[in-house]
């Protein structure tokens, strides 16, 4: 019988740590064309060091960073602040994500590994906040110098107040934003490595455990502390307390998934029940990431899973 395709692929990364290292490269180098694809060079690291543990997924690490640098000077020699910029960002998420790789393979819990991702991100927005003072200035100052002149080249009808508003708007949630995409990315790397190792070697495994996975109410708390802080404290923490909300609401977005999985399987549902669910998550993103998250967050409480028995 043949195998599955993904059987296959993952099979090759994990045949040698050069096929790794390859695999990690190239959907890096990818990247820069499609940046989606990083999150399968992500996955690779995950993998690695899911099965083989933390000393093997760090030689990929370390061997990918190297021959992406490699590459990035070939390109760009006459530019080295560009190949800094994309060494770091590629070594800024593997190295988190070879992290919870790790907190995965000692805990083999999806929770604590999902929480440890937003403690991750939000102290990340706290070291921003603290560095910068305040972060909206500093957005804004990069905003006017990349979305400015591209609105004004676009042809828009859009007057100059119109654009900054919108730059002012943008550069507010900005901090936030960023946290909650830096989650978004290190779960779908780390999830995607370990559908592949349940492929390999524990058939249906990441299924169950994706189903089950359910946020629980130590988070749900802090959470709500975070939301206080949010709305009534002075300024700075408000803002610093906003942007962790949006960390927070990326975490508990791939509880609502897991959710609404769980939901289909237990119901025999149809396929088509998720397919629409993540084509509204990709064209109403910022709607439908809130709507999941407050689906999660009230499994948290609620364990509404029992409801579909």
């Amino acid at each position: 019988m043949a195998q599955h395709p993904m059987h296959v692929f993952a099979s090759f990364i994990m045949r040698s740590r050069m096929s790794a290292i390859l695999i990690t490269g190239l959907f890096a180098a990818l990247s820069l064309l499609m940046p989606p694809l990083s999150q399968v060079s992500g996955a690779v690291i995950a993998l690695v060091t899911l099965r083989l543990g933390a000393r093997e997924g760090l030689f990929v690490t370390v061997g990918a960073g190297s021959a992406v640098g490699v590459l990035s000077w070939a390109i760009l020699s006459s530019m080295p602040q560009g190949v800094v910029l994309i060494l770091g960002a590629f070594v800024g998420s593997w190295i988190p994500v070879w992290i919870l790789a790790m907190v995965l393979r000692a805990t083999r819990s999806v929770e604590t590994t999902l929480v440890a991702a937003a403690g991750l991100g939000i102290s990340g927005v706290v070291i921003i906040h603290l560095w910068l003072g305040d972060a909206t200035d500093w957005w804004r100052s990069i905003l006017s110098e990349t979305i400015r002149p591209a609105l004004e080249n676009s042809g828009t009808t859009l007057g100059a107040g119109e654009i900054d508003n919108i730059i002012e708007s943008v550069a507010g949630a900005m901090t936030g934003v960023v946290g909650a995409g830096f989650v978004a990315g290190l779960m779908t790397s780390l999830f995607i490595g370990r559908w592949w190792q349940s492929v390999l070697y524990n058939p249906g495994g990441f299924r169950a455990e994706f189903h089950a996975l359910r946020i629980g109410r130590q988070l749900s708390m802090f959470t709500l502390v975070v939301t206080a802080i949010a709305t009534l404290a002075p300024a700075n923490a408000a803002s610093t307390a906003s942007d962790a909300m949006l960390v927070l609401i990326a975490a508990y977005m791939f509880g609502g998934v897991a959710l609404m999985h769980a939901a289909v399987a237990a119901r025999n549902g149809h396929v088509a029940w998720l397919i629409a669910m993540y084509l509204m998550l990709a064209f109403l993103l910022p709607q439908m990431a809130v709507v999941l998250a407050a689906a999660g967050f009230a499994d948290s409480w609620m364990n509404l899973r029992k409801y579909f028995r």
